[in-house]
């Protein structure tokens, strides 16, 4: 079945309109820590778009520029598509594809002098997100060791989930934060965060009271929980920004309804409102009185989105370029 349906891209491929189409790759490590180069084609058939997946290799030694040249080369050899039919070629931004003098994009253009090479925008955006202020950036780290103490050994993840089943939680599983997953955080963070009476009673019963200490640290908590709440907010916005037949076009308007929630937020912040952020807000709010925002969570919640204004405005322009580039 495989080898008819890609059978049938190719030849989809070869019938397009004046042969044309562009190809999208990307390197990625897998459970096996292997690496696997996936390549998609899109071109025009029967007076519409199409989008499909072309072939995946792994890369048993090295994954330079090169090597990944050789691998698209010899697909493309075994299926008789030719490189001078390739109109648009996107990569990722790691060096390996975008480097100057031996990049991926120069070897495609050495064999394919016409081509347009762009690079992901939505992996910009991934990056400019990474960058928290430093309490916020402690926090995450935090996090991800009482993740690894609590999965790290056996013995451990067998009595957390015992202990989740007898109290009935909604969960009895931590998850492993990956940085090159995009919702690894926010996934990780919410599980944490809806665990955490779970978890300090946990590490109150194993004699960790430094993890029991963050856990029942107000301020920590509240860092924890607007961290919860923002990671929820950028989950969306990547995956409105992935898919089938997503283009710059429609980048450019999520990022553009991004930019304006963020200073909306930031309004909102300024005047110590933050209605907006759910689990900040059931943190904030307690015992019959409603508690003011402190100072502290205030001045790093207005840098972060400060500092993400900044860079997604940067994102916008340079998308507003490529655009540009693209219809020229």
């Amino acid at each position: 079945m495989a080898i008819d349906i890609k059978d049938q891209v190719v030849q989809e491929i070869k019938s397009s309109a004046f042969g044309l189409f562009s190809i999208q790759l990307d390197e990625s490590t897998d459970v096996a820590s292997c690496s696997q180069l996936m390549v998609l084609a899109r071109y025009v058939h029967s007076g519409s778009f199409k989008e499909e997946f072309l072939f995946c290799s792994p890369l048993e030694t090295t994954t330079k520029a090169s090597y990944i040249l050789e691998k698209v080369s010899s697909f493309f050899e075994s299926e008789n598509l030719l490189w001078d039919n390739i109109c648009g070629c996107c990569t990722d931004g790691a060096p390996a594809m975008l480097g100057t003098k031996s990049g991926f994009q120069v070897c495609v253009k050495k064999r394919a002098p016409k081509v347009k090479g762009i690079h992901y925008m939505i992996h910009r955006q991934a990056l400019a997100s990474k960058t928290l202020p430093a309490p916020l950036g402690k926090v995450l780290d935090q996090t991800i060791q009482i993740v690894n103490f609590v999965k790290g050994g056996a013995l451990n993840s067998r009595l957390f989930k015992q202990l989740c089943t007898d109290m009935d939680a909604a969960h009895y599983l931590l998850l492993f934060h990956t940085n090159v997953r995009w919702l690894s955080r926010g996934n990780v963070t919410e599980r944490i965060f809806e665990l955490r009476d779970e978890l300090k009673l946990f590490f109150e019963v194993q004699g960790k009271m430094e993890f029991f200490a963050w856990l029942d640290d107000e301020e920590w908590l509240m860092r924890l929980a607007y961290l919860v709440d923002i990671f929820e907010q950028l989950d969306k916005l990547n995956l409105q920004m992935q898919g089938r037949n997503t283009n710059i076009i429609k980048f450019m308007d999520a990022l553009k309804a991004f930019m304006s929630k963020l200073k909306n937020w930031k309004r909102k912040v300024n005047i110590k409102n933050v209605a907006m952020f759910e689990k900040m807000s059931s943190v904030l709010v307690g015992g019959g009185e409603d508690k003011v925002l402190p100072q502290f969570a205030k001045n790093e919640i207005l840098q972060h989105l400060i500092h993400w204004k900044m860079n997604s405005a940067d994102i916008f322009l340079n998308s507003v370029i490529v655009k540009m580039n693209f219809w020229s």
